[in-house]
């Protein structure tokens, strides 16, 4: 019966065009709110893809400028390395240069006084002889050294006691056109005095303690001066093959480097776009569940309202419709109530109802027994109403059923939408946990560069220490250099004095000891000097290997810092990229926790109708029960109106 209610209400003309008004709202919302929840996802999808993609391509491009960057910071720290060290070296070695200078100048002073000495001590004899010759002859000796210019005996009153002089020696010559005075000795000491390249050495000849004369001599300072200027190339030799083994040292790590780099760049690259698929999978696989779950719930949810209004409907509105109609049509065909007149005012079911009811009235106008027609019609009434009673309560009853269907549809829906949920909530606790990791990361990545950059400082200092014991060394062996020349100078001289000793005879005897211990004493120091120069040679050889080991630490270490350093840019690129990712998982779960509270909603709105059904149905029961009464009245009334035909 209840197929057969349906098949009528589809045929009617009164609630064929609702129903099919109700079926086009409820497929219209269907469709309004599947391309609206659709459009929302594949535009969130598309965001979260674009972001995404424009993230990965972002990273890509920083990670190339990264390494263009690391590129030009290696060749400007190539540069300013070779600008600090040339610096450096060249202000250490000119400080030691004038330190060597003015050991230099010190050691000429001395050896030069020491042969004045020398020279004025083995002149009495010859002073008091007059020996002029033996004088001259001491003279010679003098210039035996390339770097004697010229050599005076005086006498107690400063006249010459010789005349000697090297007249060839261009520096005499100069010295000649230079001076003033009457005498050739004159001008020569007038014009030594005025020049700085000539150092002035008098000694004083006083055996028994009365003066009794002076040893002028003036010695030339180019050798010195030579020494000075060819240890300054030798410096700016050293300061530029310097900064050729910093630079090839620099270059080669740098290459080194520049290849691991681009190496550790492909694979971030490599890890980003992977990762990126997989989210992206991720986000489809999800937006294509939830667009499913959605899709099912509406339809479910629009046939169940149509099926539920089209029974409402059909029970409430048509079939009473429909049984007047036929109740009418009966009472018409016999007699009835003559002064009832129904106005035709529609072409539907009511206005068929009305067309019937006027050709009852017209059939049965002769009938007069008002009371007895009035009596039968009302007891029929009442039988329709409490038939209509019992359909009523059984289609509440059917209606709770539905009902009852629709709640546990909902109930489902509402279960696979919070475990919809919870799958976003752990993808969302695990993109936390990933965010989490790489703040972790990042701070053990700061604490190894600042470890890294103590490191570095550390060995620089050494590195420092290091070069400037090897500048010292260097130094110290120029010094021997210097040393080692002026010990042969003496063992010379001092050979000379002996000779000469030896043919002056018993007077030149001391003189003889006093030669024969400066040349022991220039012997020793030419063995002291070579031990020396070894030690040194040894000490330099140790000290270069120790700057070769520490410049190569220093640079494994600065190139573990810039590594640490694009690590640390690297990780912040990826913790931006997560945190972006965590934002929009959030708010995918917030979009379905909404669709979950819509749907618990939806679910109160149903068991409301469940609560409306149980007071419609406690409703019909008192209707029914009411039925009863009035038939029971009928009864009285039918009796006492018997006596009438109808």
């Amino acid at each position: 019966m209840m197929l057969s209610t349906l098949l009528n209400s589809l045929r009617s003309r009164l609630l064929l065009p609702l129903i099919i008004a109700v079926v086009a709202v409820i497929s219209l919302q269907v469709v309004i709110t599947l391309v609206l929840t659709s459009g929302s996802v594949d535009s969130l999808v598309e965001e979260v893809s674009g972001r995404m993609a424009a993230e990965n391509g972002s990273i890509a491009g920083e990670l190339d400028a990264s390494g263009r960057q690391v590129q030009q910071s290696i060749a400007a720290l190539s540069q300013r390395s070779r600008e600090a060290l040339a610096s450096t070296l060249k202000q250490q070695l000119g400080a030691e240069q004038v330190k060597v200078a003015s050991q230099l100048s010190d050691s000429l002073v001395a050896a030069t006084d020491s042969m004045a000495q020398l020279l004025a001590a083995v002149a009495p004899a010859a002073i008091w002889d007059r020996d002029t010759p033996l004088l001259t002859e001491y003279v010679r000796v003098a210039h035996r050294n390339p770097n004697v210019i010229f050599a005076f005996y005086l006498d107690a009153d400063g006249n010459p006691l010789t005349r000697h002089l090297e007249r060839s020696d261009p520096r005499v010559k100069a010295l000649l056109e230079r001076g003033e005075g009457r005498r050739s000795g004159d001008k020569v000491l007038n014009a030594a005095r005025g020049d700085s390249s000539i150092y002035l050495s008098e000694a004083e000849i006083n055996p028994r303690g009365a003066v009794i004369g002076r040893f002028i001599m003036g010695v030339s300072r180019e050798t010195e001066l030579q020494a000075v200027a060819g240890m300054e190339a030798s410096f700016a030799e050293v300061i530029s093959e310097s900064q050729k083994q910093v630079d090839e040292a620099i270059q080669s790590q740098s290459r080194t480097t520049l290849d691991a780099l681009r190496t550790s760049l492909g694979g971030v690259k490599a890890r980003n776009e992977e990762a990126l698929a997989v989210v992206q999978r991720s986000i489809d696989a999800s937006s294509s569940r939830l667009m499913a779950s959605l899709t099912l719930t509406m339809l479910v949810m629009g046939g169940l309202i149509v099926l539920v209004l089209l029974v409402a409907m059909a029970i409430r509105v048509l079939s009473k419709i429909q049984m007047l109609t036929r109740e009418i049509h009966e009472l018409a065909s016999g007699e009835g109530d003559l002064t009832r007149r129904i106005a035709i005012s529609s072409n539907e079911e009511i206005g068929d109802m009305a067309a019937e009811i006027n050709r009852f009235i017209e059939k049965t106008q002769g009938i007069v027994q008002q009371v007895n027609a009035a009596s039968d019609q009302t007891a029929t009434r009442i039988d329709d109403l409490y038939q209509q009673s019992n359909r009523m309560q059984d289609a509440m009853d059917r209606q709770k059923q539905a009902v009852d269907q629709v709640s546990h549809a909902l109930d489902e829906i509402v279960t696979s939408i919070q475990y919809e949920t919870e799958s976003v909530q752990n993808a969302l606790h695990s993109v936390d946990q990933v965010r989490e990791n790489t703040n972790h990361t990042v701070e053990i990545s700061t604490q190894v560069r600042e470890l890294f950059t103590l490191l570095v400082n550390k060995v620089r200092e050494a590195s420092e220490v290091v070069n400037a014991l090897e500048g010292r060394s260097n130094q110290i062996g120029a010094v021997l250099d210097v040393i080692k020349g002026i010990a042969e100078q003496t063992n010379l001289l001092a050979l000379n004095a002996a000779i000469e000793a030896a043919r002056a005879g018993e007077s030149g005897r001391g003189f003889a000891v006093v030669a024969d211990e400066v040349r022991s004493l220039a012997s020793k120091t030419q063995q002291s000097t070579a031990d020396i120069q070894s030690n040194i040679e040894s000490l330099q050889s140790g000290a270069k290997g120790a700057v070769s080991v520490i410049d190569a630490a220093c640079s494994h270490a600065e190139e573990g810092i810039e590594a640490i350093t694009r690590a640390d840019q690297l990780q912040q690129n990826v913790q931006e990229s997560v945190q972006v990712l965590y934002d929009m998982i959030n708010n995918i779960a917030s979009m379905a926790e909404e669709q979950s509270h819509v749907s618990i909603d939806l679910k109160g709105s149903v068991e409301t109708i469940n609560g409306e059904s149980e007071r419609s149905l406690q409703s019909v029961n008192e209707v029914a029960e009411t039925g009863r009464e009035l038939a029971q009245l009928s009864a009285t009334l039918k009796g006492a109106v018997s006596q009438f035909r109808v």
